[in-house]
């Protein structure tokens, strides 16, 4: 594990894990935020246990910055 980040998000990680059913996962990708260089990522998610069936996306841009539902 990087010295760094030892035990970062460890609490909210196993929260989720025991508690929270993810249901649609979508994946923005980089460049959707202009002055940064994440990834971004939309999670959806209930609370209950975990069913196993998230649907999962990837969004392509193709040069446009709105993205119609």
């Amino acid at each position: 594990m990087d010295e760094g980040r030892q035990g970062n998000g460890e609490n909210p990680r196993k929260y989720f894990t025991e508690n929270a059913n993810p249901k649609l996962l979508v994946d923005l990708g980089a460049g959707v935020f202009e002055s940064a260089t994440v990834d971004t990522n939309i999670l959806m998610f209930e609370n209950n246990k975990n069913r196993q069936k998230t649907l999962a996306c990837t969004v392509k841009n193709n040069g446009t910055k709105e993205l119609v539902v």
